[in-house]
């Protein structure tokens, strides 16, 4: 059976982000304070504070939002021809060390 795409969102980057649903369920299980922060995510894709570039995998991106004192939320995806997809999303108190693409 094949899952439905939950949403599909343009980032600044100039690529789009998707995640069919049964990879949400997924990612909800490990992270499952993240269950009513799907409108987070994505605003968090398509408005961050920071975009920081994996130092290993030229296809990896983890964008920042601002929570409050020293709170992001991270959301990692990996971009690849035909589009975006999202890897995870959780809160965290740090930004790791990476390559700042957004904003230069």
């Amino acid at each position: 059976m094949q899952s439905t795409i939950l949403f599909d969102v343009p980032t600044p980057l100039g690529f789009g982000v998707h995640t069919p649903s049964n990879y949400w369920r997924y990612i909800l299980t490990k992270h499952p304070d993240m269950a009513e922060r799907l409108d987070d995510v994505t605003d968090t894709l398509m408005n961050p504070d920071e975009v920081w570039h994996s130092l290993t995998d030229p296809e990896m991106y983890e964008f920042y939002r601002v929570e409050g004192s020293r709170r992001y939320l991270r959301v990692v995806v990996r971009n690849e021809p035909g589009g975006g997809f999202l890897i995870n999303a959780y809160p965290t108190d740090f930004i790791k060390a990476r390559v700042k693409v957004w904003p230069k």
